[in-house]
């Protein structure tokens, strides 16, 4: 007699302990963190440097991302960009350095026997960039291109002018690439930029696959232990967002589109804050939370008016996140579209979620959690960005357990302290001739201007 999947009883689950990474310290007081995995033949090597656009100064905008790319492109004397391509091929390995916002990443992977070589070429090109004014000449093209179709896409202008809403145009996450800016950097600068900002002092590194801790430490100090440290590193840029004394509309026209661009901002909270675990479960509730939540269900399911629409709160590790609420929608219900994500908003304001929207919430993070661990890179690579930010090593676990036991009313009481709907920042890209009502329904309008600066 066969039984129905409801009768079958099943054991409860063992509690999986991920693989704790351990740490060294090379002679220069750099920390690597070490994760041995012998399933496969391989290790990869991730290094983090504390750079970034927001160290950059503005009138040479793209100076973090030039240095980066030229890093890379351009190799060191020993191993020349093109060559180092060549090399990197052969080995089948892969070798890569990136500058961002607020960190630089080098890496390499490979097979085990292979990795000496790319460790090697990865800390030449790192601590000894040759910075060949063809590689840089070829990196201020691309961002010559990119800035040329910058306004091509709808939502690319929709976040760019977000950031500038919520940062103002003067903060360095707001603040892009121009021409004049472009052209302003010089080779001197990357090498400033560079000795500056990108010595061994500033960097953490993290290994991870099929080696030996201890022949690999050995590796590591032979090349980082004695890499050169950084000099004068200026100080960061403020990335504080903007904070608002009332609700106003930003507004972009794009007028070869019949769809519009939908941002509803407001000020976050840092990642370690106490109210974090209450305000992601709301923002699944709200928004973040897929088919599930109530922003898709009302103005997706039920009214048809948008494809995508979402959003929720957002929590950084070194800084104040944000509140951000996205929708793509027809010109044609444009504000209806913004009207009614601001009704959401109230709601959420109103009333605690009901206790099925909370287990649904819930259900959804912690059921995702596997995917933390998944992988000996993913559990290396949260150790590394932890550590990166001064987190502590349970940080993730701790917030699980408290995402457990989360009321509704916390939720509640955890919106009501973050979020002042008379203070949300509204940001329109789209055709206003064929918006439904005029935008200043919303609130006092600022019209952006998109035009792109002659070279």
């Amino acid at each position: 007699m066969s039984l129905s999947y409801q009768e079958i009883q099943f054991p409860p689950l063992e509690r999986f302990v991920p693989p704790k990474a351990a740490v060294a310290t090379l002679s220069n007081g750099t920390k690597v963190f070490f994760l041995e995995d012998h399933e496969l033949p391989l290790v990869s090597l991730d290094a983090i440097v504390r750079a970034g656009t927001i160290y950059e100064p503005a009138a040479k905008a793209g100076l973090a991302w030039l240095t980066g790319e030229t890093m890379h492109t351009g190799g060191s004397a020993r191993f020349p960009g093109d060559e180092a391509d060549e090399i990197v091929a052969a080995l089948g390995g892969d070798l890569a350095i990136s500058i961002g916002s607020a960190s630089g990443s080098g890496s390499v992977e490979s097979t085990s026997d292979k990795f000496p070589q790319l460790v090697e070429m990865l800390s030449d090109h790192w601590f000894h960039p040759l910075f060949p004014e063809d590689k840089i000449e070829l990196g201020k093209t691309a961002m010559r291109s990119a800035i040329a179709r910058r306004n091509d896409q709808v939502t690319q202008v929709s976040q760019r002018a977000f950031q500038i809403a919520m940062y103002g145009a003067a903060s360095p996450l707001a603040r892009e690439p121009e021409y004049k800016t472009v052209d302003a950097i010089s080779r001197e600068d990357l090498v400033a930029f560079h000795r500056s900002l990108l010595g061994v002092d500033r960097m953490i590194l993290g290994v991870v696959g099929d080696f030996s801790t201890k022949e690999a430490l050995e590796l590591l100090e032979r090349g980082f232990g004695s890499a050169p440290r950084s000099v004068d590193p200026p100080a960061p840029g403020s990335t504080d967002p903007l904070r608002a004394s009332a609700r106003a509309v930003t507004f972009a026209q794009k007028s070869d589109v019949n769809q519009s661009s939908i941002r509803i901002g407001g000020i976050g909270i840092r990642r370690d804050h106490p109210d974090w675990p209450a305000l992601r479960l709301g923002s699944s509730v709200l928004g973040t939370g897929g088919f599930s939540s109530r922003l898709r269900k009302r103005i997706r399911t039920e009214l048809g008016l948008a494809y995508s629409v979402g959003g929720g709160f957002s929590a950084e590790y070194d800084r104040v996140g944000l509140f951000q609420c996205v929708c793509q929608t027809k010109s044609e219900s444009t504000v209806l579209a913004t009207e009614l994500i601001l009704e959401e908003i109230e709601r959420m304001l109103a009333a605690p979620p009901t206790a099925e929207e909370l287990k649904l919430a819930r259900e959804q993070i912690l059921n995702a959690e596997v995917f933390e661990y998944d992988s000996s890179s993913r559990i290396l690579s949260r150790r590394l960005t932890l550590d990166y930010y001064g987190y502590p090593e349970a940080f993730l676990e701790t917030f699980m357990a408290r995402i457990a036991t989360v009321t509704p009313a916390e939720v509640l009481d955890a919106f009501r302290r973050h979020l002042e709907p008379s203070k949300l920042q509204i940001v329109i890209v789209g055709n206003e001739a064929q918006f439904d009502k005029p935008l200043s329904t919303l609130g006092p309008v600022t019209t952006l201007d998109l035009s792109i600066p002659n070279p």
